[in-house]
């Protein structure tokens, strides 16, 4: 049975203020892929999970991202962690941000290790109302991904895309930003995030993520209680200059564990700005 799910990465949620880091915009959030290693038993019913969590900001033309980052997460079968888990994007304008995710796993699962190249994904930022840079304090975006799913993680099809679209909203020092969409591999998805930046500069925030499954990998019924997955993590993120800011997180699955989630997940790392400006934004 191959449990296919959207990549977790905690350290994706680190979307905080941008003067501090915008650590991984547009990466995927919610629990690693998980396995159990294919065999003769019977067919499972499996739920397709996934969830994306981004804001609705850009740091203009000119202005790029990389971030490094490790993450670890203990599931029912196993454990995994993925390292290095890379974010890189780009600017190529006031409006359009462009991004690729590419982690690294080593994973534990069923007594049986494995390594590889994790789930990637490419996306693109469509910003179409900007509060940071137009005065205002609502901001909206739309983020069209594609996934590629680890080969190892699948038998079935491996690129699927999603379709993203967030709203922000700013009331300084507190930031809210949401994000609903679809997985074309069967998943509807929710979630928000609520930040708070200190006068130290750091950000502090926390998350919560909703995943509904609309297929089930087989052709077996599945519960609608089920079909739900519940993610709830908490982090901060620290500027060390005007280049550098690190970040932690942690966080868990909320619903049922067995069905695919995280009874912890952890995660950190460094993210690089990259302009012509060291000024932040």
């Amino acid at each position: 049975m191959k449990l296919l799910v959207c990549l977790a990465t905690l350290c994706s949620l680190a979307m905080t203020g941008h003067a501090a880091a915008q650590t991984a915009p547009g990466a995927p959030v919610g629990t690693p892929p998980g396995t159990e290693p294919g065999g003769e038993g019977p067919s499972l019913a499996v739920p397709q999970f996934g969830a994306w969590l981004d804001d609705a900001t850009i740091e203009g033309r000119g202005v790029g991202r990389v971030t490094a980052g490790v993450g670890y997460w203990r599931t029912v079968g196993g454990t995994q962690t993925d390292a290095p888990m890379i974010d890189a994007g780009y600017g190529v304008s006031d409006r359009i941000y462009i991004s690729a995710f590419v982690p690294f796993y080593r994973a534990t699962i069923g007594g049986q290790s494995m390594r590889g190249l994790d789930d990637l994904y490419l996306s693109a930022k469509f910003v179409v109302k900007n509060a940071a840079t137009e005065g205002g304090r609502f901001g909206l975006a739309v983020s069209p991904a594609m996934e590629i799913l680890s080969g190892a993680f699948t038998s079935g099809d491996r690129v699927h895309w999603a379709l993203p679209v967030s709203a922000e909203v700013r009331a300084r020092p507190v930031r809210i930003y949401m994000t609903g969409g679809y997985f074309s591999r069967g998943a509807l998805f929710g979630g928000a995030a609520l930040e708070w930046t200190a006068p130290t500069a750091s950000v502090v925030w926390v998350s919560l993520t909703d995943s509904f499954a609309l297929e089930t990998g087989t052709d077996l019924p599945l519960p609608a209680g089920d079909r739900h997955r519940v993610d709830i993590a908490v982090g901060v993120a620290h500027p060390l200059n005007s280049r550098l800011a690190a970040y932690v997180s942690v966080g868990r699955t909320l619903s049922d564990v067995s069905a695919g989630g995280a009874s912890l997940g952890a995660g950190g790392g460094i993210s690089v700005r990259l302009s012509r400006s060291t000024s932040a934004h």
